[in-house]
């Protein structure tokens, strides 16, 4: 398994310990006892129907978050900032989902997820 350390940022992050095995699972571990496991899309959705989350769906939920954050009593600028780049970064994806339905007929046949 591939550790993940890009979040350390603060004491709190450095507590908190991420594990990739392959490219659609990710193992999040808080101290001892708290561990969850984030299941991405394995295969094509067509031939496999939906299983799992998308890097759209994190996207939004870390969206959803910053913007309740601005809702409340103390606002900034930095998440006011994130919230823009999160927002460039999901009309990123879903242009490369576009594209590549555009060029390859074949990818848009097989129903991938983005």
């Amino acid at each position: 398994m591939r550790e993940v350390t890009k979040h350390r940022i603060n004491k709190c992050n450095r507590q908190i310990s991420i594990f990739s095995g392959e490219l659609d699972t990710y193992i999040v571990r808080i101290g001892q006892n708290i561990r969850t496991t984030l299941a991405f899309q394995r295969g094509p959705e067509k031939s496999v129907g939906v299983n799992g989350l998308t890097n759209e769906v994190l996207l939004a939920v870390v969206m959803d978050r910053l913007e309740r954050f601005q809702a409340g009593p103390a606002p900034c600028e930095e998440n006011a900032e994130a919230l823009e780049l999160l927002e460039r970064a999901l009309a990123k994806l879903a242009a490369r989902v576009q594209r590549c339905m555009t060029r390859n007929p074949h990818w848009r046949s097989r129903g991938d997820v983005g």
